[in-house]
């Protein structure tokens, strides 16, 4: 019972920030493209954006696709790699801080203590 709890509750933590944001953040991105941004600031956004994929359910692909068109290729290349390195920092730093909790949460208090 207590896996099925935890696999709820990501689903949530995946699914409700789309729900709730998901119409805002594609009409903030189709402005932000039809309005010609400079590209500084296209890439704090791509690397934002793709560093918050771990957390968020943000189509990394499409903003790849999005900041090499805007960016061209090696400004967009920078800003992916950025970006994703720093997803996976966050996602590690999530894993390795979080798993204490997480397994408190799913196991019971005899099982962690066999760990």
């Amino acid at each position: 019972m207590g896996i099925l709890r935890f696999t709820c509750a990501i689903a949530a933590i995946v699914i409700i920030p789309f729900l709730l944001w998901g119409q805002a953040v594609t009409d903030f991105s189709t402005q932000m493209l039809a309005a010609q941004p400079c590209c500084s600031r296209v890439a704090r956004i791509v690397v934002l954006l793709l560093a918050l994929d771990v957390l968020l359910p943000i189509p990394s692909s499409l903003v790849s696709v999005a900041a090499g068109s805007t960016l061209g290729v090696v400004a967009g290349t920078m800003a992916i790699w950025a970006g994703m390195s720093l997803g996976s920092l966050l996602g590690y730093c999530v894993g390795r801080f979080a798993r204490v909790f997480a397994m408190r949460y799913v196991l019971r208090g005899s099982d962690v203590a066999k760990l």
